[in-house]
């Protein structure tokens, strides 16, 4: 969320989309905090966002109500009336019934940009593990939002120590120091004799200054490791839920994230400590170093990403490290019977609680066949949720819909820091068109 931020409450029904309780049965208000955490190379900071536009508004059965803010990144708006409401932030849709909402968030680094076309990075390096094949050069800045294995020309001979390379950056994230980046070089191989196989970082360097535009020459420092984990993963769980439907992707990694395991977003891209051959039934002791700062937080996750219909739905389970237990396995089974009961612009979607986790949220993303993001995406705590005019006529939509398990974080007035333990088990409906 940034300082351009629509708020909106809309009243709504329960989950089955039953009638708001009329005006004249009792108001309130409705408090909202919007107080940021902000984790740069510098430190964290607490950021009250005091700019919220355009103003944040009620749209109650009378009229739209004005929710003012007073300082430090407090909101109230009054005469609210009683029961469950439809709190619009972006296109972020909440279905909540509590006074009291937490709409702060976590934020690492600044906005991600992008390198344009065309663009190169000359690499002089030395200090790697003698190469071998199967071995990955990654460039990455939690701050920026980048991880990425470079595709180096040429690649370096079996057993070289150096390399003098170029790697091509186009259309990936922009690190620059200069703007309060970090940014690390890292090589990861793989474990020799390893069953199941696993790689590890073996060489690795901080980047006391880089953009894109200078040549890149160093020395890696080499990464032994100094520490190990004994894990395995219940992937036959996993695949249980998924059942016939084409599996797409495996993973089962631990990497490492900033921030600490009650305040953090984990990403595809946050750095790879150790990864881990997905299939089969997995189980090893892993031997493995990290290079990066002691106070980030390392987790263990394991997706299986399968084929739904028209959607790509994922199953995940992240753990930090100090709290995992083994095996690993899914925290909550995916949203049974998913549906759409009434088709219109304001279709009502249903679905079956899972199998086994008691889900504290149900995310709904709301996809146009023709466009890769989500135009919408909606929370709950129940199995049945009408939406508002969100939609087009003619216009072909599908929903994937996420149990979501966070013990941790009450999703009932926190409405978006993430915490682990984390799960997540998404199903989706066909395509419709109101």
């Amino acid at each position: 969320m940034n300082a351009r931020v629509m708020i909106g409450v809309l009243l709504a029904g329960c989950g089955g989309g039953s009638a708001a309780p009329p005006a004249d049965a009792g108001t309130r208000p409705i408090f909202l905090d919007v107080v940021n955490t902000l984790i740069t190379a510098k430190g964290t900071h607490v950021v009250p966002n005091d700019d919220l536009y355009p103003p944040a508004n009620i749209l109650a059965p009378d009229g739209p109500i004005l929710a003012v803010g007073y300082g430090g990144g407090h909101y109230e708006a009054l005469a609210v009336p009683l029961g469950q409401y439809l709190l619009e932030i972006g296109s972020d849709f909440f279905e909540l019934d509590a006074a009291h909402l937490d709409a702060g968030d976590v934020f690492v680094g600044r906005p991600p940009t992008l390198i344009g076309p065309g663009r190169s990075l000359s690499l002089e390096l030395d200090g790697l593990s003698p190469w071998a094949a199967g071995d990955v050069l990654s460039l990455a800045s939690a701050y920026a939002h980048a991880n990425m294995q470079l595709a180096l020309t040429p690649t370096p001979a079996p057993g070289a120590t150096s390399l003098s390379s170029s790697a091509d950056m186009s259309y990936t994230a922009a690190i620059d120091t200069n703007l309060g980046d970090d940014a690390w070089i890292y090589q990861t191989s793989l474990v020799a004799g390893a069953a199941p196989w696993y790689a590890r970082i073996t060489a690795s360097a901080m980047l006391p200054s880089f953009n894109v535009n200078h040549p890149l020459t160093m020395s890696l420092v080499a990464t032994q490791p100094d520490r190990t984990v004994t894990l395995a993963a219940d992937t036959a769980a996993f695949a249980a839920e998924i059942g016939s439907k084409p599996i797409v992707q495996l993973d089962f990694r631990i990497a490492v994230v900033p921030g600490t395991a009650d305040a953090v977003h984990p990403s595809p891209l946050d750095p790879t400590l150790v990864d881990i051959d997905p299939t089969g039934a997995p189980a090893g002791t892993f031997a493995y170093a990290n290079p990066f700062p002691a106070d980030w937080t390392p987790y263990v996750r394991f997706d299986a990403i399968y084929q739904d219909g028209p959607a790509l739905a994922a199953i995940s389970t992240f753990v930090a490290l100090d709290q995992a237990t083994t095996p690993i396995a899914p925290l909550v089974g995916v949203p049974r019977s998913v549906r759409v009961d009434e088709i219109s612009v304001t279709p009502t979607l249903s679905w079956d609680a899972p199998a086994f986790g008691s889900p504290d949220a149900y995310r709904i993303e709301i996809y146009r066949t023709d466009r890769a993001a989500p135009v919408a995406t909606f929370w709950t705590r129940h199995t049945s949720m009408k939406l508002p005019r969100v939609l087009f006529p003619g216009q072909g939509y599908f929903a994937v819909i996420g149990a979501i398990v966070m013990p941790h974080t009450d999703r009932s007035t926190i409405l978006f820091r993430e915490s682990l333990p984390l799960g997540i088990a998404q199903a989706a409906t066909g395509v419709f068109t109101p």
